[in-house]
């Protein structure tokens, strides 16, 4: 009788007799090249199974994230920053309103009122100084100007002085609104540091004031340009079938609040510029997110 018996193209070896202790309790067992054959499949399908599950959970990560984006990484802080709250926080930005807020007011209706207000925001803020051993933290060369007690009495610390770039970005706004045509010969008339006769000053074809304003509008081009925000701004149904956008959208911010508040632990009155001391806020330093 043969040893192996070949079944709808498998072979099979055939088994001892009933003593035999090798043998098993079925008729048939698979031959080497029928266990090679599903060695080779259950590998496949654990690949398989192994990329589905990786693929879902990377999927479930990402929307995890995008729901919570305050789990999303942070920027790294110099620990001098630290007391910073960073976290995000759902702010709804205004709607588009046939009105204007206490930053936007004209300053024929309110006066000096309005850049008091865009003051108690920081944006005439004194310099801070970067501590020596936290400079690894910023993009700071040897070109970059140091302090020392020793020769400026007026510095807090061995450092790096420099601006909070956020604050030069709302002055640039600020500036901006200045230089609107219902509000630029007020802050002329007023000699205002940034409108003053010393900014009519010729630097080749352009004057200081058209080089500053040129500057501040490509800084916040570049800003936006750099952050790209994909929020998307959909459009509401109006009256007689006019469409308009609906700007009134949350985003998560962070606290400009908080940062104030450090800043004003932090800031190095020594390295303000004269002009910027001159400029008043409020005794009572206003602030609002929506400007009302």
């Amino acid at each position: 009788m043969p040893n192996n018996v070949e079944t709808k193209g498998y072979t099979y070896s055939q088994l001892g007799d009933s003593h035999d202790e090798s043998s098993s309790s079925h008729g048939l067992v698979p031959s080497s090249t029928q266990r090679r054959n599903f060695h080779y499949l259950w590998t496949v399908l654990t690949v398989i199974n192994t990329l589905v599950l990786g693929t879902n959970l990377m999927l479930l990560w990402q929307r995890h994230s995008i729901s919570n984006p305050q789990q999303q990484v942070e920027e790294p802080l110099a620990p001098f920053m630290s007391s910073i709250d960073r976290t995000l926080h759902k702010k709804t930005f205004n709607a588009f309103e046939y009105n204007v807020t206490k930053y936007t007011a004209r300053t024929s209706d309110v006066g000096d009122e309005v850049e008091k207000n865009w003051v108690d925001l920081g944006i005439y803020g004194a310099p801070i100084v970067i501590p020596m051993d936290e400079v690894e933290y910023f993009d700071i060369s040897s070109d970059h100007v140091r302090l020392d007690p020793q020769t400026n009495p007026t510095a807090p610390y061995a450092g790096v002085s420099g601006k909070i770039q956020a604050q030069h970005y709302l002055h640039c706004v600020n500036l901006l609104r200045q230089g609107l045509w219902y509000n630029r010969d007020y802050y002329r008339a007023q000699r205002h540091p940034s409108w003053n006769e010393a900014q009519d000053v010729l630097y080749g074809e352009y004057t200081l004031s058209e080089i500053h304003t040129a500057h501040c509008i490509d800084q916040l081009r570049q800003l936006i340009m750099c952050e790209a925000d994909m929020s998307v701004v959909p459009f509401l149904e109006g009256k007689e079938g006019m469409s308009f956008l609906d700007f009134e959208r949350p985003k998560q911010c962070r606290s400009w609040q908080s940062f104030l508040k450090w800043h004003r632990e932090r800031a190095w009155e020594g390295g303000r510029i004269s002009e910027e001391r001159n400029i008043p806020g409020h005794e009572i330093p206003f602030f609002s997110w929506s400007g009302h």
